[in-house]
């Protein structure tokens, strides 16, 4: 039934382009539509079936986990399948996701298909935005597993460790609680290293006064997690310690924010504005956070710049930071699902 809703309401937004078909080559949308994961596929949503393009690796998948679509294998690469399918169904108006679609190929499908191709833009990565049940149940699924690997990495965070251990190991753990895979590349940066937010893992060695930034994420049945702590090791500076105090009251006073609602860009007005207040402004130079679902950064982002309003059943994450480039950095965030009341952090 939900499957079958998404359905619909990707079929009435199609009208607004004048498409009677859309062609789903974004893996994340053809799961969110049928349940099929496969690579090197397409789904073709029409007024009446929906059709998921294949090959024989994926047919019995397919049977399994999309008994809703019909599948099409057989001759020819993926182009040509289109083309006689959207010809057989006599289909002349032929949507396509112009941002998942390279030009090349999209030169390729039009000179091989009769009708017209018409691109269009986050149709489903709209729809989205506001997560059905079964979404936030696998949602809360992954931020648990993310929380049981936190608390078991923190006896690894001490003086000689380094930092490639520890991502290796919470790469393990994540495995190990259940996860199917992580949702990104972890990321654990120390001392100076922490001052760069998207920092890889090298074999700098934990020393004593350290601040060390764990970032890392599951992604169990299709959904995924996103969390992020700055710990310390030993004693740390005052300036160390007026960093981390300044982005935790940051983030309290943005999650404090979220309600039905309120403008997204008075999430990041309340982390920013303290942050600029305390004279960290210029180190603080990402957007407070991204939504997250199937994919770990999804629409809207929650920026200065996004005047759209909060509803009821967003996820999406709380992430300021300051970064000092030579120093070191403190990152704190936490995934906050929306509800009635305000919200419910899901990370903690």
């Amino acid at each position: 039934m939900i499957i079958a809703d998404r359905i619909k309401k990707t079929r009435r937004a199609l009208k607004r382009f004048n498409a009677q078909a859309l062609i789903v080559s974004n893996p994340s949308n053809i799961f969110y539509l049928s349940g099929f994961r496969g690579d090197d596929s397409v789904l073709l949503v029409t007024p009446d079936e929906n059709y998921i393009i294949t090959d024989f690796r994926f047919e019995q998948e397919v049977a399994k986990n999309s008994p809703g679509s019909e599948i099409i294998t057989g001759q020819g690469n993926i182009y040509q399948k289109i083309a006689k399918l959207t010809k057989r169904l006599s289909i002349k108006h032929i949507g396509f996701e112009s941002a998942h679609i390279k030009v090349r190929q999209a030169e390729i499908l039009g000179s091989l298909i009769a009708g017209k191709l018409i691109p269009v833009v986050d149709i489903i990565e709209n729809l989205r935005i506001i997560k059905y049940p079964d979404e936030i149940a696998a949602i809360r699924t992954s931020a648990c597993i993310a929380k049981k690997v936190l608390k078991r990495i923190i006896k690894e965070i001490k003086n000689g460790k380094t930092e490639k251990e520890i991502a290796a190991q919470i790469d393990f753990l994540l495995r190990k609680e259940g996860a199917d895979k992580n949702s990104f590349d972890t990321i654990v940066a120390s001392g100076e290293n922490s001052s760069m937010p998207h920092a890889r893992p090298q074999k700098r060695k934990i020393r004593t006064g350290d601040a060390v930034v764990l970032d890392f994420g599951a992604t169990c049945d299709g959904y995924s997690s996103d969390l992020t702590r700055t710990f310390f090791v030993g004693k740390i500076s005052k300036h160390l310690s007026l960093l981390y105090n300044t982005v935790s009251i940051a983030q309290k006073k943005a999650i404090s924010r979220v309600s039905p609602g309120v403008k997204i860009s008075e999430i990041d007005k309340a982390a920013r504005s303290y942050i600029t207040e305390k004279g960290f402004g210029d180190y603080f130079g990402h957007a407070t956070g991204h939504s997250i679902g199937i994919d770990v950064h999804e629409l809207p982002g929650i920026n200065s710049k996004n005047y759209a309003t909060l509803k009821e059943g967003m996820v999406f994450t709380i992430e300021p930071g300051i970064y000092i480039p030579g120093f070191g950095g403190v990152r704190i965030e936490d995934m906050v699902l929306v509800n009635k009341k305000g919200c419910e952090v899901l990370t903690r």
